[in-house]
């Protein structure tokens, strides 16, 4: 009867072994009605991977040379649907080379296996499956391949989205955002690349490309801002004895808030007035209001082509020093691009930012 409990269907619990590897089954399965219903647990514990060469040579156009596959496995049919949920663990995965027949499949394979193998030749695959029964198309066989070449196609085309799943940090782990204007790194950006530290260290086939990227409204907006901050802070340094200037530098300059007026009207008097325009008394420069100082200066500050690039520079490096600062044995695996054409991002990632690579 269809509509029996579980409890009521025949039970499974049993081990065996295919050649030497053993296999237990346990679970339910009724094959008496139509379509049949189980819901069992299948455990493989070692099975040497060299016997399916012919499958792999097949599927993924490479020969396997040594492995052993070790999986847990629930898999229930129910009205001639299939769910399987697969958690592979795979031993010291090696193959061979590449078939070189014109009509041989060309799979990413070893991009995806330097990015899923640990530095011990492991990795650990989830692979759900999903199917109906009653479909003549259907083969179990073929469709665990189709999934593991997704996988492999997922890891060349958005290899972030896997690093994201494997170490933590989610899906947006291919860029990191940048305050307009400015090149260090938020406590969000240094979270999200100590993921990627941990995924470079524990992959270490891989290789990390950084490209700085700019905005043309927000981080020209954004720099005007951080040279009138900078100026600031050069008109505070230089009023510093000597001797404490050269302990500091500029960049490293507090301005408190309450002697920000005092430094702002600094900056404004040595601020350039080529248009004569700046009210004064006896040759001296008036006080203005804060918001007057302010524009004054800003108004006359030209943001280039340069200096667009450098902030892209800047925040390309930026990325690579954090990263080589916590594990300096990354230092040649590092690379910062220069692209004249630059990625669009995704929709809603702003453009005052770094993009991550992996290759």
């Amino acid at each position: 009867d269809i509509g029996q409990t579980q409890e009521a269907r025949p039970k499974v619990d049993f081990t065996a072994k295919i050649g030497p590897t053993p296999i237990s089954v346990t679970g339910v399965v009724d094959p008496v009605i139509t379509p049949i219903y189980s819901n069992l647990a299948i455990s493989v514990n070692g099975m040497e991977l060299v016997p399916l060469t012919p499958y792999t040579l097949k599927n993924l156009a490479y020969p396997i040379q040594k492995g052993r596959l070790y999986a847990d496995v629930t898999f229930k049919t129910d009205d001639w649907v299939l769910d399987a949920k697969n958690k592979f663990f795979i031993e010291q995965l090696q193959l061979g080379k590449k078939d070189k027949r014109p009509d041989a499949p060309n799979i990413p394979v070893e991009f995806g296996l330097s990015l899923l193998q640990d530095s011990n030749g492991d990795m650990q695959l989830n692979l759900p499956i999903t199917g109906r029964l009653d479909d003549p198309n259907f083969r179990i066989g073929g469709i665990v391949f189709k999934a593991i070449i997704n996988l492999f196609f997922k890891a060349l085309t958005s290899p972030f989205s896997l690093i994201g799943s494997m170490f933590g940090g989610g899906e947006n782990m291919d860029f990191v955002v940048f305050e307009p204007g400015r090149a260090g790194l938020s406590a969000q950006g240094e979270e999200k690349l100590d993921t990627v530290i941990k995924a470079l260290t524990e992959r270490r086939k891989l290789k990390l490309e950084v490209d700085g990227v700019v905005d043309p409204v927000a981080d020209k907006n954004g720099l005007i801002q951080a040279i009138l901050e900078r100026k600031v802070r050069q008109a505070k340094y230089d009023e510093l004895p000597r001797y404490k200037r050269a302990e500091t530098t500029v960049d490293q300059i507090k301005v408190a808030p309450d002697e920000y007026e005092d430094m702002l009207y600094e900056a404004y008097a040595d601020e350039p007035d080529e248009e004569d325009v700046k009210p004064t008394t006896l040759f001296v420069t008036d006080r203005q209001p804060v918001e007057v100082m302010e524009k004054f200066i800003r108004d006359r500050i030209n943001v280039t082509a340069e200096m667009f690039h450098e902030l892209a520079m800047q925040r390309a490096g930026a990325v690579k020093e954090y990263i080589i600062t916590r594990n300096p044995e990354l230092t040649d695996r590092v690379f910062l691009l220069d692209k004249e054409a630059k990625s669009g991002g995704k929709t809603g990632v702003p453009k005052h930012r770094a993009d991550l690579g992996i290759n």
